[in-house]
């Protein structure tokens, strides 16, 4: 076990190992480095194998990095408040696989954060994982909008063990894409993505806002997402489990949107459900049914 943290900045860093970075002694925001694992204007680095326990803060945040591989590391920070798991900041080229994440805050969050250079967060793939948040987002993309783009952003082959209760809003759900600030979030997808669901009001949210964090008060754009074999089961009481699209104005849309075989206890969700709402500007929001034979199908 090492308590306290890692910088790191270069090319070519290998973070590894089958220890425990642990942050149970820091109180929150008082660690001996800004995040337990901070890694800076990264050039291929590697964080692999390694338990990060109890953050003071954001856990694993890789900033301004270009080619990141963050594979079977495990994640358990929900000691404190904004304990996010994975924070991706103005980075390129990033994959994370093979990951469990346990987190108070949100789980996987690109984020763009004001560096100066406004670079685009793209080309990030999730795959392979296990997440649980206990009070907030399992994906939360666009809270901060100091980027050039979202883009080009996979997810599939994920299971979702817990996620907290939310309401039309702010609230917490599975996915929220909410760009802000004139940014453009375009080719984002999900895909076969199991989901244990506890009465939670809201499953998927597409809505451009402006968040608490904008420095410009304008919402983005959101353009050519999939989500595709989403199965969601467990609590069924009530009208749970909502898929709620939105554009804020004509500028301001959403495009091309496509929901394919998602499953909801059982039953497909298509455009007509009651779990679905789509207001505003919105053009090319797609529904299509399971394929005979194939519900609940992994």
């Amino acid at each position: 076990m090492v308590k306290g943290g890692v910088d790191a900045t270069g090319e070519n860093i290998r973070i590894c190992g089958r220890g425990i970075l642990d942050g149970g002694d820091y109180a929150r925001f008082k660690g001996p480095t800004k995040y337990p694992v901070n890694l800076v204007n990264c050039t291929k680095a590697i964080v692999e194998g390694i338990i990060i326990r109890d953050s003071w803060c954001w856990t694993l945040v890789p900033s301004g990095c270009d080619g990141v591989r963050i594979s079977n590391v495990k994640l358990v920070a929900s000691r404190c408040e904004n304990s996010d798991g994975i924070d991706i900041v103005n980075c390129t080229r990033v994959v994370v696989e093979d990951s469990f994440v346990r987190t108070d805050d949100d789980c996987i969050s690109p984020k763009g954060m004001n560096r100066g250079d406004g670079r685009a967060v793209e080309d990030m793939l999730v795959t392979r994982c296990v997440l649980w948040t206990d009070r907030a987002h399992i994906w939360r993309f666009g809270a901060e909008c100091q980027a050039k783009a979202m883009r080009n952003i996979v997810s599939k082959d994920i299971d979702v063990l817990h996620f907290q209760d939310a309401w039309f809003g702010d609230g917490p759900m599975v996915v929220t894409l909410q760009p802000a600030e004139e940014m453009p979030m375009e080719n984002i997808t999900f895909e076969n993505i199991r989901i244990n669901g506890e009465g939670q009001k809201i499953l998927l949210e597409v809505r451009p806002q402006v968040t608490r964090w904008a420095k410009l008060q304008t919402p983005g754009m959101v353009r050519n997402c999939l989500f595709k074999d989403i199965v969601f089961t467990g609590d069924s009481k009530g009208v749970v489990g909502a898929i709620v699209v939105s554009g804020p104005d004509a500028v301001h849309s959403v495009e091309n949107v496509r929901f394919e075989n998602i499953m909801r206890y059982g039953m497909p969700i298509i455009k007509d459900s009651p779990e679905v709402h789509v207001t505003g500007h919105t053009s090319g929001i797609v529904f299509v049914g399971a394929p005979s034979g194939t519900a609940g199908d992994r």
